[in-house]
């Protein structure tokens, strides 16, 4: 199932739970992080990836060193993340909990 159907049918039914009211797009993940140098960055910790536009955009400003460890609690994102990011550290948990 697409992305932008599988965040809004979760925003709907929590909407509590979900940090955005739509789902980010490249175009806004890329401009977004135009001011930042991840290329130098050693390790980067994206908190509730959601469908993973940010993640996609992160993964092609990183050097293939650096350590990327992705933490999403929603189940259905998770998947979609699996499924999309399988190479990646994808840690079920809420940020929520961090210490």
């Amino acid at each position: 199932m697409g992305a932008k159907i599988n965040f809004l049918r979760e925003y709907i039914s929590n909407p509590g739970s979900i940090g955005a009211v739509a789902a980010s797009g490249r175009i806004l993940a890329s401009r977004m992080l135009d001011g930042i140098s991840l290329e130098k960055a050693t390790t980067v910790v994206e908190l509730g990836p959601g469908t993973g536009a940010f993640t996609a955009e992160i993964l092609l400003r990183i050097s293939s060193e650096a350590k990327f460890i992705v933490i999403e609690k929603n189940p259905v994102f998770l998947a979609e993340l699996r499924d999309n990011f399988g190479n990646l550290e994808i840690i079920e948990g809420d940020a929520e909990n961090l210490v």
